[in-house]
């Protein structure tokens, strides 16, 4: 079962808690822990199959866990298929929540930057 957002989320532009993406997404979903998270259907085969929902938390994953590392790992909450790449919203420390597009295909950058490594959180 996938965790979507409540629709206004966008509003929300001042840091929430430790200003890490996890407790964005939880704050704004109410998701249970991210120790408890569970891989669900990837980012890119649901694009293909028809979409996703808009405000669903997706994230990176590594066998199935999200990690939960303080760097190479993120959530996000999807906001909607771009030309080439996605649009998520999400923060970070020092980034305060904001809508950001990023691309497929750009192997050089980190996986918080690479929509095929995201998938739903379930």
């Amino acid at each position: 079962m996938p965790y979507i957002a409540r629709a206004d989320y966008a509003k929300q532009k001042e840091m929430v808690g430790n200003g890490e993406c996890v407790t964005l997404v939880k704050h704004l979903t109410g998701v249970r822990a991210s120790s408890l998270w569970r891989e669900g259907d990837k980012v890119p085969d649901l694009l293909e199959k028809g979409g996703i929902a808009k405000g669903t938390v997706i994230a990176t994953f590594v066998n199935g866990r999200y990690q939960n590392l303080r760097q190479g790992n993120h959530a996000a909450l999807f906001i909607r298929q771009v030309p080439g790449g996605i649009e998520i919203f999400d923060q970070w420390r020092n980034h305060k929540p904001s809508a950001r597009v990023i691309h497929f295909g750009r192997s050089a950058a980190g996986a918080s930057n690479r929509p095929e490594l995201y998938s739903v959180v379930e």
